[in-house]
């Protein structure tokens, strides 16, 4: 029988109607193509984590809907683990006279993966503390292919950051600053898909599972599913917002059409390799037979081990930028 330790929240999710967080389709299609990569030994033992709590979270009931968990919780008001969604890494444009804020070693979206893969192979860890993490993981290894999940900009302008594009205001789309827009995908993955799926959702995300995995096949990833370390993952995704995300310029001038069109596209590639990568690490997790068998759980005690070593009382951790951003 699933613990009952969140039955008053589940209620009150149930009695939000049409209740999502940001970007809610984009984090199903990947937790979907992760899915449909799986090993059956993996797609058990996930599916039994999944449903510990299922009765307490009816929306969530699957492994594809429980990837949006995460954000659910913080419609609910569960405030906790808001900085996991994402790492400040600035990107500075043009002329900076202030010094930068730093970014700690702990709380943030590549420490909580980490803790969530310690978790997940530690024995003597209960079933509910391993369901709460598989849900985290299908969550923040999404968010950490979302650029703007992993920069937030300074410049002259924004001395203070732009809080992941939060107040960078553009025009001329429906969305009204760009973190918005990279949210929905730039507007690909706004449909707000009812919860649990029905068949039509389920009909939605097949769809778009077949163009995205025909554009984007997983033998064209092998050198980023090389990398293990997730917080390379996140120095990466940096890269694609200093060098891609931030050429979209302010309101009033409208976001121009070759943006968008190119943009739409490096969403779907994103989307994809989050998938397979989160496949690659559940393998690493639950799989004996998967040649990836242990490597995350390896680096990620490493990780910690580097992070804790280094982290210290002169170095802020990276958590206040923001009150707990999406």
């Amino acid at each position: 029988m699933a613990p009952r330790f969140s039955s008053l929240l589940a209620a009150a999710l149930v009695s939000l109607p049409g209740a999502a967080a940001w970007w809610a389709d984009g984090h199903m299609l990947t937790a979907k193509i992760a899915y449909d990569q799986l090993s059956p030994t993996t797609k058990a033992v996930c599916d039994q984590l999944v449903g510990v709590l299922a009765t307490d979270y009816p929306t969530s009931p699957d492994f594809v809907t429980a990837a949006v968990w995460a954000d659910d919780l913080k419609s609910l008001g569960v405030n906790q683990w808001n900085n996991d969604h994402f790492i400040d890494l600035p990107v500075v444009k043009g002329a900076y006279w202030w010094d930068l804020p730093a970014v700690g070693n702990t709380t943030n979206n590549p420490w909580a993966i980490t803790q969530a893969v310690i978790t997940l192979t530690t024995p003597q860890a209960t079933d509910l503390d391993r369901a709460m993490q598989l849900r985290f993981i299908l969550h923040f290894v999404g968010d950490l292919h979302q650029p703007l999940h992993a920069a937030t900009m300074f410049s002259t302008e924004f001395s203070r950051g732009d809080y992941g594009g939060n107040s960078y205001k553009i025009a001329g789309v429906n969305e009204s600053n760009l973190h918005s827009l990279w949210d929905s995908g730039i507007e690909q993955w706004s449909t707000d898909l009812d919860r649990p799926l029905n068949a039509t959702g389920e009909e939605w995300l097949s769809s778009w599972e077949t163009t995205i995995v025909t554009a984007y096949p997983q033998a064209s990833f092998a050198n980023e599913l090389d990398i293990t370390n997730v917080w390379q993952w996140g120095v990466d995704s940096n890269a694609i917002a200093a060098d891609w995300v931030y050429t979209a310029p302010q309101a009033p001038t409208p976001i121009p059409e070759s943006y968008i069109n190119a943009s739409q596209a490096k969403c779907q590639q994103l989307v994809a390799l989050g998938g397979y990568r989160l496949a690659q690490l559940l393998e690493s997790l639950f799989n004996p037979s998967s040649p990836f068998y242990g490597v995350y759980a390896k680096a990620a005690i490493a990780a910690v081990e580097e992070a804790t070593a280094k982290d210290g009382p002169q170095v802020a951790h990276a958590r206040a930028l923001r009150g707990g951003r999406n």
